[in-house]
């Protein structure tokens, strides 16, 4: 009798995991950046000598988690189906790609409740 084929990790599974991983530490890098750029007063910071600079966090704050996120979420998804695969990373990758996804959207739900009754 031949013994079972020895399943290996998910290679897909991984880099979904680890790129949601990466793309969340530079969502919070972004927001740790931004929130210690404005608490420390306009004015003094270097944001006030150059406001692109401010517009590229944004964008990094703001737009980059979230699709990020989501094609992530799809790979790890596509690789719970792999055959004789592990699905210890896939599942890894789709629970924390959803949870960094859904955290990327909270500036985008502040930007809205902060909007709310000064758009007229």
């Amino acid at each position: 009798m031949t013994p079972p084929p020895v399943k290996t990790h998910s290679k897909l599974g991984l880099a979904a995991f680890l790129g949601g991983l990466a793309v969340f530490a530079v969502y919070a890098a972004a927001l740790l950046s931004y929130y210690l750029e404005f608490g420390a007063g306009y004015a003094a910071g270097p944001l006030a000598a150059n406001p692109d600079l401010g517009l590229v966090r944004l964008v990094i704050l703001m737009i980059v988690p979230v699709p990020a996120h989501l094609v992530l979420l799809v790979v790890s998804a596509a690789a719970l189906f792999f055959p004789r695969r592990r699905k210890l990373f896939p599942a890894l990758g789709a629970a924390a790609n959803l949870v960094f996804g859904l955290c990327g959207l909270f500036p985008w739900l502040y930007l809205v409740t902060a909007s709310l009754g000064r758009v007229s």
